[in-house]
């Protein structure tokens, strides 16, 4: 009978090694994306989309914009709406508690494309509309900030409609 000759090591000592190799291996890699996912969530941290929502409450339009929605109002809405807002007829009014009740939670958007959806006899220009609701805003108690409401509907989305002031 042939004898079979050792190759010249143990393949148990070989398997362990390997073994411990793959492991280490594996070990690094997870501590490089536990290391990668920190400093990306650090980052993500530090930008403006990952800051909270504005809210209605922030000053999201200015007083200049908020008087040329004044009179974009006296020209297109107050026909139906009255010239202070005060309607009796079968309009529903636009101002108050109980107006307002009906848009919190909602993205800014919401209300914007609400808005806009008027008047049915003439369309306003998305700036005109910001105008407008910037109005709208002021009448309902809302303050006005320094930096005027845009018309695009990523930054209305990303402003929350709050009926009553946070921490009241």
């Amino acid at each position: 009978m042939h004898e079979i000759e050792p190759l010249g090591f143990d393949f148990r000592l070989r398997t362990r090694e390997l073994a411990s190799s793959v492991h280490r291996s594996k070990l690094k890699t997870l501590a490089f994306i536990l290391l990668l996912t920190g400093a990306m969530g650090a980052l993500g941290a530090l930008s403006p989309y990952a800051q909270q929502k504005r809210s209605t409450w922030d000053g999201v339009y200015t007083s200049e914009q908020e008087a040329r929605g004044r009179a974009q109002y006296a020209e297109s809405c107050a026909s139906c709406h009255g010239p202070e807002l005060e309607t009796e007829s079968y309009i529903p009014l636009i101002v108050g508690p109980a107006y307002i009740a009906n848009w919190d939670g909602l993205p800014l958007a919401t209300f914007f494309d609400r808005v806009r959806g008027m008047p049915v006899d003439k369309e306003l220009t998305r700036q005109q509309n910001a105008d407008v609701v910037a109005f709208l805003l002021a009448r309902n108690g809302f303050p006005a900030g320094r930096t005027e409401l845009k018309g695009q509907q990523d930054e209305l989305n990303e402003i929350t409609f709050r009926a009553t002031r946070p921490g009241n």
